[in-house]
């Protein structure tokens, strides 16, 4: 459902959990930037292994976040992914 809403609206930024029910968070975060390269994505999770941080950001997201962090690190890495 994520993927057919992203590509009608065409967002400019995404913030997703890397753990999802259907799909691999990472395989996503790739066809979301095969679709828009200049999309940024951010990976709010609970899952903070190092592995996890990896695979995401090889794949290309701009920022993986702890759901334990503070909402303004997460403003701040919107207003940072939004930038460039």
């Amino acid at each position: 459902e994520g993927l057919q809403a992203f590509r009608l609206i065409r967002p400019p930024l995404v913030v997703m959990d890397i753990r999802l029910p259907d799909c691999s968070g990472v395989e996503l975060i790739r066809q979301l930037l095969m679709l828009n390269p200049h999309a940024r994505v951010l990976v709010c999770s609970n899952l903070t292994g190092r592995d996890h941080i990896y695979r995401a950001l090889e794949a290309g997201a701009s920022a993986y976040l702890a759901k334990t962090c503070h909402p303004a690190e997460l403003h701040q890495a919107v207003d940072a992914a939004r930038q460039g």
